[in-house]
């Protein structure tokens, strides 16, 4: 990660996150953020040239980490497909506990009208559903597919939950 002065991108990044989640992508300036992290907006444009680009770098930096769980080595060592999405989901409630604000981000960018952000979260979206169906289909799952989809779909749905807070709702999370 590039620094300037003691101040990296990844506090940038995370920064960002914090009032992006509060705010919007919309609502949320770059001023907003410069004032938050206590920089100037130039400082700011030295790492990210807009406010876009940042966006792009937390939801790059938030998929990353969802990618980096789900393809752990840990749980390639799974021989059940059972066990195998049950270890994720874990994994994903974890990162909804530790990383909240960025996770729930990334997991409803989609509706943001701005073209590079859908063509970041389609590319990212399209990385990971890959990755859970390879792994489904390295243990032999019949609809790999199906499952795979079913598996995204209940990230969703606890994402949802989650960000409305009807935990009442979130069947999936006593399975998991």
């Amino acid at each position: 990660m590039r620094t300037k002065n003691g101040l990296t991108e990844e506090r940038l990044i995370a920064g960002a996150v914090a009032l992006f989640a509060k705010q919007g992508y919309y609502k949320t300036t770059t001023a907003h953020i410069a004032q938050h992290l206590g920089v100037t907006q130039p400082y700011l444009f030295h790492f990210f040239k807009t406010k876009q680009a940042l966006f792009l770098a937390v939801l790059e930096h938030g998929s990353k980490k969802i990618y980096d769980v789900f393809s752990s080595e840990k749980l390639h060592r799974e021989q059940d497909a059972s066990a195998l999405l049950a270890a994720m989901g874990r994994s994903f409630q974890q990162l909804l506990t530790t990383h909240r604000d960025e996770m729930l981000l990334v997991m409803s960018a989609y509706v943001i009208d701005e073209e590079a952000v859908r063509n970041k979260v389609r590319d990212w979206q399209r990385r990971i559903f890959q990755l859970v169906l390879d792994n489904l289909e390295r243990l032999g799952v019949q609809n790999a597919r199906c499952e795979a989809a079913d598996f995204i779909g209940r990230g969703l749905f606890i994402t949802m939950t989650t960000q409305l807070e009807l935990q009442d709702m979130d069947v999936y999370v006593a399975k998991i």
